[in-house]
C-alpha cells in the first residue's frame, strides 16, 4: 500500500491526529464553558468580556472543522483505495472549505479584538 520508508511518518501522522482530536475535543468543552460564563448579564456590559466571548465562539468553530477533518483524514486512511495527496473533485472542494473556513475564523479571533479597540479606544 505504501512504501516502507514512509510508513514511519504516516503513522506517526495517523497516531498525531488521534491526539489532535483529544486536544480540539477538550478545547471545546473549555470554552463552551467560557462562553457560558462570558455570557452573564454582568459581564455583557465590559468590552473586554464581548471580545473574549467573540473569541470563544470562534475557537469552538475551529476546533469542530479541526475535529471534522482530522477525523475524516482518519477514515479515509484506513481505506485500501485512499491515496495520500489525491482527492476526489469534492475531497478537493471540501478540503478548500475546510481551509477557507479554518483560516476565516483563526483571523477573525486574532483581528476581532484589535478592530473594536482601535474604534472604542480611537488608537
Amino acid at each position: 500500500m505504501y512504501s516502507e520508508a514512509a510508513l514511519p511518518y504516516l503513522n506517526f501522522d495517523y497516531n498525531s491526529r488521534f491526539l489532535t482530536v483529544v486536544l480540539s475535543i477538550f478545547g471545546i468543552i473549555s470554552n463552551i464553558l467560557h462562553f457560558s460564563i462570558l455570557i452573564k448579564k454582568s459581564l455583557r456590559t465590559s468590552p473586554v468580556f464581548i471580545f473574549m466571548a467573540v473569541i470563544s465562539i470562534c475557537d469552538i468553530f475551529q476546533l469542530s472543522i479541526q475535529i471534522f477533518n482530522d477525523i475524516s483524514h482518519l477514515i479515509n486512511f484506513k481505506n485500501p483505495h485512499f491515496c495520500l495527496g489525491y482527492y476526489t473533485y469534492w475531497g478537493t472542494v471540501l478540503q478548500l472549505l475546510i481551509l477557507f473556513f479554518s483560516s476565516f475564523f483563526i483571523s477573525i479571533s486574532n483581528w476581532f479584538p484589535k478592530c473594536i479597540q482601535k474604534k472604542l479606544f480611537h488608537i
